[in-house]
C-alpha cells in the first residue's frame, strides 16, 4: 500500500488510471458528482447526461436513464413537476372532475 500510495501521490487519478489500465491493469478512479457528469467518457458517449432548461433555476444538466435499448429513442422533454404543476392536469384528465370541482379546490387551497 505504501508503495502505490508513493507512486500514486504525484499522479492525477484520470492519468494514473489510464497508465495502468495500457499496462494490463483493470483501474478506475474514484468519481464523485462532477467527475461522472463532466469528464466520464462512457457516461458522455450514452449521452447519459443532458441539459434542460428548468422553469425555475434555468438551464441545468441532468441525468437520463443510464439504459439504451435499439429501436427506443430515449426523450427527455422536461425535468420533474414542479410542486402543483400537473395538478390540473391530473385532476381534469385522469380524474375526470370538472372545472367547478377543482376551483373549489383551489379556493379551500388545494394544490
Amino acid at each position: 500500500d505504501r508503495h502505490i500510495g508513493d507512486w500514486t501521490s504525484g499522479l492525477e487519478a484520470h492519468a494514473a488510471m489510464r497508465m495502468l489500465q495500457e499496462a494490463g491493469v483493470r483501474a478506475a478512479v474514484v468519481q464523485n458528482a462532477e467527475d461522472l457528469n463532466e469528464f466520464d467518457p462512457q457516461l458522455a458517449a450514452r449521452g447519459l447526461f443532458f441539459t434542460l432548461d428548468h422553469p425555475v433555476i434555468g438551464p441545468a444538466r441532468f441525468e437520463g436513464s443510464p439504459l439504451l435499448f435499439s429501436g427506443i429513442e430515449q426523450v427527455n422533454w422536461r425535468s420533474g413537476p414542479l410542486l402543483g404543476e400537473d395538478t390540473h392536469y391530473v385532476l381534469a384528465e385522469i380524474l375526470g372532475m370538472d372545472e367547478a370541482e377543482i376551483a373549489a379546490l383551489a379556493a379551500e387551497g388545494v394544490t
